[in-house]
């Protein structure tokens, strides 16, 4: 896998992929801290997500909400390069979007998690596209994540039940101590429920055990710093890798490439 760009474009985070020749691969398991939105561009494609594994044809969009462990894996080896955009939505832009649109307070979720929208593909390869013109670019961003709410969104209102909010106490230990080598008595404390409980709910419910959903989250945070211009060195340290091999090599199995590829790809996107 190969990250083309990646580039900030107003409040959305704007990445492009392309997946060369050969056989079929697979993305493991993983999360984001923000809503991912997918475009397949030219290839179909399968997602797992909450519990079943779902078919993207070419042209559909899948959408995965924060937190939410998902996977992909290609139903067959690709006879030719292929390409993928994929944007990046904070939850609180989202959450304010949503207000601005219908004046309903509470968290956007979508039922279908994959779908085909031809306008909203359009608007992810125009994102995709540098252009000379930010307001242009903005107003596009703006309208692709209001058709998103209006057409695919809704809104939970009714209070999570008590398993999701220790969840969710669990899920802030582990991303607020992400430089901290975590023990699970001290998680389990935190979520106010015992280390067993805890270990199963949290396997069942995110999709992974708590310790690969921590490396996770601090190879995720690695990847927000080098995109605004850290240092690989200064990024290992600060988020408790063992040296910045170690962060290289959980970086490459999570994002696909080397934390110095993916550098030089971020520069050579903002020399656009």
């Amino acid at each position: 896998m190969s990250v083309i760009s990646s580039r900030e474009v107003g409040p959305l985070v704007i990445e492009t992929y392309r997946y060369e020749a050969g056989p079929a691969g697979t993305v493991p398991s993983h999360s984001h801290p923000d809503y991912q939105l997918c475009l397949s561009v030219d290839f179909p494609g399968e997602v797992r997500y909450r519990g079943a594994w779902r078919p993207v044809g070419p042209g559909d969009l899948n959408i995965v909400e924060p937190g939410e462990v998902h996977a992909d894996r290609d139903p067959r080896p690709r006879e030719a390069a292929t390409h993928f955009v994929v944007a990046y939505i904070g939850h609180e832009h989202l959450l304010a979007v949503s207000r601005d649109v219908g004046g309903e307070a509470g968290t956007p979720t979508f039922r279908e998690p994959v779908f085909n929208d031809l306008g909203l593909a359009r608007l992810m390869l125009t994102l995709a596209t540098p252009a000379a013109s930010a307001l242009a670019t903005d107003s596009a961003a703006m309208r692709m994540t209001v058709g998103l709410l209006q057409r695919h969104g809704s809104i939970i209102q009714r209070r999570a039940a008590m398993a999701q909010a220790d969840i969710e106490l669990a899920r802030s230990y582990l991303e607020d101590r992400l430089d901290r080598n975590i023990r699970l008595g001290e998680v389990a404390t935190a979520a106010g429920v015992s280390p067993y409980t805890l270990a199963r709910l949290f396997h069942r419910q995110v999709g992974m055990p708590l310790h690969a959903y921590h490396v996770m989250a601090r190879v995720m945070r690695g990847k927000d710093e080098l995109r605004r211009g850290a240092r690989i060195i200064d990024v290992a340290d600060r988020l408790g890798f063992a040296d910045q091999s170690h962060f290289a090599r959980h970086f490459r199995r999570v994002v696909g490439i080397a934390p110095g590829e993916f550098v030089r790809r971020v520069r050579r996107a903002r020399t656009f």
